[in-house]
């Protein structure tokens, strides 16, 4: 028969041993709980490393980009900068360029105005006054004058107007009486072709003719012994107005002579009112 103590022992043992078999569950379980934090740890660390690996080559890469940014700012400005200059010089250019042109086309349009007009005066009537002479003079006869115009130009003078008056002065050098001028009154005449001649007729009638002196009329008579003794002188003025064939513009050309000498039949100019253009 076996003891009670020992079937007590057995049982003690084979707890202990139960006990000891469950420990070692559990320490087996722990160590692979703890091997699968240790490597969930693991991972994680390197996970981390990863990203702040990531993060790095982010903050370079952005880094990289602000510098990049930098530099086509810097670029741009530059480019906003030199496109003003350029656009200045440009500007400028062109302003140059306008105003050369602008001075060409005045001093071709001046050489052109310079080169017709230059033309026109070679080429346009003018007429002047040729020779003059009394070809009647004597007591109790009237007066005969002629005048000869001439056109020296090389186109016809046309559109003629004539106004010639006579009248006796004391000092007829000087030119005709401001009166005098004042009623010349133009009448219609022939043209006058290029290098040619008219000759313009006056008579002053012995006994009256609307002869200006002081305002009043006198014929010949009246004055012939004072003139033949050259107290008083006799003069001849007038204008003749013409136009060529290049303008509308009025061409006047001026006469005034006088007897010097009534003995010889001497005209000569007075000192004034000769003028032509």
């Amino acid at each position: 028969m076996s003891s009670p103590n020992r079937e007590k022992a057995k049982w003690t043992d084979k707890a202990i041993v139960l006990l000891t078999f469950g420990l070692v569950i559990v320490a087996m379980i722990q160590g692979w709980i703890f091997k699968q934090q240790r490597d969930e740890m693991h991972s994680a660390g390197v996970d981390t490393q990863n990203l702040v690996s990531a993060a790095q080559q982010q903050a370079a890469a952005a880094g990289r980009f602000s510098a990049a940014a930098d530099r086509i700012d810097a670029k741009i400005a530059q480019a906003q900068v030199d496109m003003v200059t350029s656009t200045g010089k440009i500007k400028k250019t062109i302003d140059t360029a306008e105003k050369d042109l602008r001075d060409m086309a005045t001093s071709s349009k001046e050489s052109i105005e310079a080169a017709r007009d230059s033309m026109r005066l070679d080429q346009r009537a003018w007429l002047g006054i040729g020779q003059f002479r009394i070809t009647q003079f004597e007591d109790g006869k009237s007066l005969k004058l002629e005048i000869e115009t001439r056109n020296s130009g090389k186109t016809p003078a046309v559109f003629v107007t004539k106004a010639l008056l006579s009248s006796f002065e004391l000092n007829p050098s000087v030119g005709p009486p401001e009166i005098g001028i004042r009623k010349l009154e133009f009448s219609p005449w022939q043209s006058v072709p290029p290098s040619g001649s008219q000759t313009i007729l006056m008579e002053i009638p012995w006994t009256s003719a609307d002869n200006i002196v002081n305002g009043h009329n006198n014929g010949l008579n009246s004055f012939y012994p004072r003139i033949k003794n050259k107290t008083t002188f006799i003069s001849f003025y007038g204008e003749l107005k013409y136009r060529d064939i290049f303008s509308p513009v009025i061409h006047t050309t001026q006469v005034c002579i006088w007897l010097k000498d009534p003995d010889t039949r001497q005209l000569v100019f007075c000192d004034s009112f000769n003028e032509m253009n």
